[in-house]
């Protein structure tokens, strides 16, 4: 019984999950309305419904070679390697959105615990096996984190004279809105783009975890004011 949850029930479950997102998606929406996702989404260098392709058609090739494993052991070898590949591919990608966007994707870890559950009830040796390279996978990536320092310095290169600094995304309605705000109210500001700011790290040092942001800039003095109605108040309005 659990061999055929392993194999074939659970890998349907994943296929099923993975063709809503992507439905959903196509349908300019999504299974994961956090921050983390619209920042994930602006790390990639394509456009981020190529990876949901990707995920329905893996899955189904997973799918069928549990089929064809559940009685067959060469079939279930292949079996064991495609899945450990993907494996090792969501927890990179996962440890890549932490470290950089310091919020991860909820469909991501969703998919994430698809894999872990398969690979746990169909061999648990094998996923004891694969822990320490896991470990490994994620030791690497976050000994590539830049410190505060650089933060630091990158930071000075973003925000250089006296002035409103808008961080925001595109596609985002509250940025939007809070432009649109701004510019009704003739207050000058300076637009920075998430993603620039996510490659230099720079999201870790003043502690973004959602848009828009302001920081306003007065002298040595750098003042970080979060969401719309905190900005609002902010200029008294």
């Amino acid at each position: 019984m659990i061999k055929k949850i392993s194999f074939i029930f659970l890998p349907a479950l994943f296929l099923v999950y993975l063709f809503i997102e992507l439905f959903l998606k196509l349908t300019n929406s999504s299974l994961c309305t956090s921050n983390g996702c619209s920042l994930t989404e602006t790390m990639l260098q394509f456009d981020s419904i190529y990876l949901n392709y990707f995920g329905v058609i893996s899955s189904f090739v997973l799918l069928i070679l549990g089929v064809l494993s559940y009685k067959n052991k060469i079939s279930r070898n292949f079996f064991y390697i495609f899945l450990f590949s993907a494996l090792f591919f969501e927890i990179t990608l996962i440890s890549y959105q932490y470290l950089v966007a310091t919020e991860m994707c909820k469909f991501c870890l969703g998919v994430l615990g698809f894999l872990i559950s398969i690979a746990i009830l169909s061999n648990s040796k094998y996923f004891l096996l694969a822990l320490p390279i896991i470990s490994g996978v994620i030791i690497a990536l976050s000994s590539l984190n830049l410190s505060s320092a650089s933060a630091l310095s990158y930071k000075k290169s973003f925000i250089k004279n006296d002035g409103n600094y808008i961080i925001q995304l595109d596609g985002c309605g509250h940025c939007t809105e809070l432009k649109e705000f701004l510019k009704a109210h003739k207050i000058p500001f300076t637009k920075i783009d998430i993603k620039h700011i996510q490659s230099q790290v720079f999201i870790e040092f003043i502690n973004i975890n959602k848009v828009p942001v302001l920081i306003v800039k007065k002298g040595n003095v750098n003042t970080v004011i979060h969401g719309n109605k905190e900005i609002f108040n902010y200029f008294n309005f």
